[in-house]
């Protein structure tokens, strides 16, 4: 990668971070034309980044994505 590229995908990783649980963003609204898919690329490199996606998760056709609230570490912990 190069720093233009590393630059794009760190500002991008700063604004999921700070993105509300259970609200929806919709990938036209925060991406110009010309850069659409390489916003989808940096939040799918977010999510291949973490355990859990980074509790982000895509709409069937990546126009649209959410987070959703961390599930304790206990319940993930418990077994069935």
């Amino acid at each position: 990668m190069n720093s233009g590229t590393d630059n794009y995908n760190s500002r991008v990783w700063r604004f999921l971070e700070k993105i509300q649980p259970g609200k929806r963003y919709k990938v036209d609204d925060l991406a110009e034309e010309a850069t659409k898919e390489k916003f989808v690329e940096a939040i799918k490199e977010y999510m291949r980044a973490f355990p859990y996606d980074g509790w982000i998760s895509f709409n069937s056709d990546f126009t649209e994505f959410y987070k959703t609230p961390p599930v304790p570490v206990e319940q993930l912990k418990r077994q069935n």
